[in-house]
């Protein structure tokens, strides 16, 4: 029988000195040489954007603040499994501790583009690098 898992993703971005944008990768745990956002499952009473930004805690020992949701959610089978996965746009804020061992790379939007490994994470970043830029304008 299988369960369905419902996970939450952040999608960080930051602003360098001379404004230029980097968005966070970070290495899967289970595939060698595979880019990912940060993501994990949500913990009972825990809101799906709560969940964003402790997954880029632990993995990736980034601090951020929610801008807004990216959809569409990610739906996948894994194990017999199918997960949901909703992402936010997350500016970071600063560096914590991380819990976990990945290796972490700020890319800027097209060299992210080119090395996030999977199809669907991909469309989502053209979604999160548009919101980046109207989220920009407004300032």
């Amino acid at each position: 029988m299988s369960r369905r898992v419902e996970q939450a993703g952040a999608i960080v971005y930051r602003r360098k000195d001379d404004d230029t944008v980097r968005i966070l990768l970070v290495s899967s745990r289970r595939t060698t040489g595979r880019w990912i956002f940060p993501k994990g499952h949500i913990d009972a009473g825990e809101a799906a954007e709560m969940a964003a930004l402790r997954e880029a805690r632990e993995e990736a020992g980034i601090l951020g603040r929610i801008i807004q949701p990216i959809e569409p959610a990610l739906e996948y089978r894994y194990g017999g499994d199918a997960y949901r996965v909703r992402y936010f746009l997350v500016e970071w804020t600063g560096d914590g501790l991380s819990d976990e061992d990945r290796e972490c790379r700020w890319l800027g939007p097209e060299r992210a583009l080119a090395t996030v490994t999977d199809d669907d994470a991909r469309d989502l970043l053209r979604h999160a690098i548009a919101a980046i830029s109207r989220h920009s304008k407004r300032r």
